[in-house]
C-alpha cells in the first residue's frame, strides 16, 4: 500500500450522510484496512466482488473504444435499495462505498472524486508478484 492513509480517507467518506460504508481495496480484491461496520469475514467477499465488478467495467470500456474507467455505480436492490460505488482511486487501487438510498449522491460522489483528485498517483498499491 502507499504511504497515504487510507483510514483518513474512508473516514472522511463515512461522514457523509447515508455513507454506510466505505473501504479500500487493492485491484486482486485484497482489504487494505479493516471495513467498519463490516466483520472480516462479510468485507473479504465484498472486497473481492468489487474487484470483479472494476475489472468488467474496465473490459467494457475497453470494448466500446474508450480508455480508462473510473466509476461504477450498482443500485442492489435488498428491500432498501442501497447504492455501491467503485471507484479508482489510484494504481492497483479501489474505493468501495456503500451508500443508503436515502443518501444524497451528489454529495457523496463529490466527496469521493475531491479525495481522489487531491490524492492523485499517492494512493496505490504496487502490482503484486505472482
Amino acid at each position: 500500500m502507499s504511504t497515504v492513509d487510507s483510514a483518513w480517507i474512508t473516514d472522511r467518506l463515512r461522514e457523509v450522510p447515508g455513507v454506510l460504508t466505505a473501504f479500500v481495496v487493492s485491484d486482486d480484491g485484497l482489504l487494505a484496512e479493516e471495513a467498519p461496520g463490516l466483520s472480516r469475514d462479510a468485507a473479504d467477499p465484498w472486497a473481492a466482488a468489487a474487484s470483479g465488478i472494476n475489472a468488467a467495467a474496465q473490459q467494457m470500456v475497453q470494448c466500446s473504444g474508450g480508455s480508462l474507467s473510473t466509476r461504477t455505480r450498482t443500485i442492489i436492490d435488498d428491500g432498501h435499495s442501497s447504492h455501491q460505488i467503485v471507484q479508482r482511486a489510484g494504481e492497483h487501487t479501489t474505493i468501495v462505498v456503500h451508500v443508503s438510498y436515502t443518501a444524497d449522491m451528489g454529495i457523496v460522489s463529490t466527496t469521493l472524486e475531491g479525495i481522489v483528485q487531491r490524492l492523485g498517483s499517492a494512493l496505490g498499491t504496487g502490482q503484486r508478484s505472482t
